[in-house]
């Protein structure tokens, strides 16, 4: 039992040096207003079902932030996504921007996010 207790603390104590050395972005570290960017296909959730989809490369909205779920919104309907799902737009963009000198013939480099941010500008 101990034994176990001492795993969890050194467990715990590791990946809080490790996470922010990956790029990883706390839940907590989202805030009312960031816009954050899909990295990977998702469903948008309201209690009991799921609202909407939204695509690697979407640029969504915080407006609410409840543990590792942010409250997003978007063109189509808001709803609940979970945080690991997203990247802040910086980190979003790097990480796209990266894909993209990699393999530039690779159509799933340029995520809707590319479109957005020219659209923008």
């Amino acid at each position: 039992m101990i034994r176990s207790i001492q795993f969890g603390l050194a467990f715990m104590s590791l990946a809080t040096v490790v996470g922010p050395a990956f790029g990883a972005k706390a839940a907590a570290a989202y805030e009312v207003g960031d816009s954050v960017v899909v990295i990977k296909k998702a469903e948008l959730q309201v209690p009991g079902k799921t609202v909407a989809s939204v695509d690697r490369g979407d640029l969504l909205q915080v407006e609410n932030v409840n543990g590792k779920w942010l409250w997003v919104r978007r063109d189509g309907p808001p709803g609940w996504l979970d945080s690991r799902h997203v990247l802040s737009l910086d980190d979003g963009l790097k990480q796209f921007s990266d894909a993209i000198q990699k393999n530039p013939k690779e159509p799933n480099s340029f995520p809707s996010l590319l479109v957005s941010c020219l659209c923008v500008q």
